[in-house]
């Protein structure tokens, strides 16, 4: 007979935890509610400095020690990015609704790899929406990320296994029959030239464009490089355009680059995380015509929809080819007729084994 106690990951006192969780959700709602009288950032005194600093605990530290001490240190010295005057870079607002919803998704606790849950239904059904909304159409693909950099990265992959001429998966790009170029204004943001070393292909492969006097691609000298490099050797294959630069908030003429992308049978992305939701505005949305030209496109939700972070998400027109890029099984990954692994693997659509999309 085994006489080990039993060990539960359960609270000893759920009235206990109980009272603390409300405590919780109170204070948050005060930290909110009172956030304008607030000093937008304020540096850490080197005694909460310190408090990150100590060595690993070896015994239980109570929930509502553990709950005091977080006020103490991470709730009075945040980035502020949920401030109004917060003007820094980027940055989405975050929202108290979307907080109690990452809190009843951590409860629920779905992994997001896959299978018939009703999880991995709302998954597709949110990376619909954002398809719709950016006017592609219902054959195109679509996984949610952990931000705009690695939406960039997913829509990047397919374009240049899309456009390499081999079968990168089997070949690897070592094997590719020409150096593979990339375009991009010179206001591109730096997740791109990371995308290009992370894929294989060198920062070389990534050609920064000259940009007009508002901080737009130069769609002649574009053409021109285009040119150039194809008498040079290389193989013209992908341009990507920004909607909305980090540093000035600039949009490219997306339809003259969707235009030019036709003419020369090149892949056409758009870096949208900045503007792409100007779509959704009345008003502005003529800005980003272009969009739904795009083979494929990288948003930020945490951005202009305050989804709290982090939240990306990578469309691609063809949806095939965003499944042939990703999908790969193990023996436990098998797809069966009924119950829980009667569905697809979400994981098939991206990088991440835990998240995406299966539309």
């Amino acid at each position: 007979m085994d006489h080990r106690p039993f060990v539960s990951l359960d609270p000893d006192d759920w009235s206990e935890t109980r009272a603390v969780a409300h405590r919780m959700v109170d204070d948050a709602i005060a930290h909110l509610s009172d956030v304008r009288n607030r000093p937008v950032w304020q540096p850490m005194p080197y005694g909460v400095r310190a408090a990150f600093q100590g060595p690993v605990p070896r015994q239980p530290t109570p929930l509502a020690q553990i709950y005091d001490d977080l006020r103490a240190t991470i709730l009075r010295y945040p980035m502020g990015s949920i401030h109004p005057r917060f003007f820094a870079w980027y940055m989405g607002g975050s929202n108290f609704t979307g907080a109690l919803a990452d809190f009843l998704a951590a409860v629920e606790g779905s992994n997001l790899g896959g299978g018939d849950t009703a999880a991995a239904a709302l998954d597709g059904q949110v990376v619909d929406w954002l398809r719709d909304l950016m006017g592609f159409p219902d054959g195109a693909g679509g996984t949610l990320t952990s931000g705009g950099s690695m939406a960039n990265m997913v829509a990047l992959t397919v374009a240049r296994n899309a456009m390499a001429g081999v079968d990168v998966r089997a070949e690897g790009v070592t094997n590719l029959p020409k150096p593979l170029r990339f375009y991009a204004s010179d206001q591109v943001h730096s997740a791109h030239q990371k995308a290009m070393e992370t894929l294989g292909l060198g920062h070389r492969a990534l050609a920064l464009v000259p940009t007009d006097a508002a901080f737009r691609m130069d769609v002649p000298a574009l053409a021109a490089m285009i040119a150039q490099d194809r008498a040079a050797g290389w193989q013209p294959a992908c341009v990507i355009a920004t909607a909305g630069t980090t540093s000035t908030g600039s949009i490219d003429d997306l339809p003259a680059i969707a235009a030019l992308c036709q003419r020369e049978r090149l892949w056409f992305h758009i870096d949208g995380c900045i503007g792409a939701f100007l779509r959704l505005s009345p008003r502005h949305k003529a800005l980003v015509d272009g969009l739904d030209l795009a083979d494929s496109l990288a948003l930020d939700p945490h951005k202009w929809l305050q989804t709290p972070f982090e939240c990306g998400c990578a469309l691609v027109r063809n949806r095939r080819q965003l499944f042939e890029t990703f999908n790969l099984h193990g023996a436990y990954l098998q797809v069966q007729d009924r119950g829980l692994a009667a569905a697809e693997f979400l994981g098939d659509y991206g990088f991440d084994c835990h998240a995406g999309s299966r539309r």
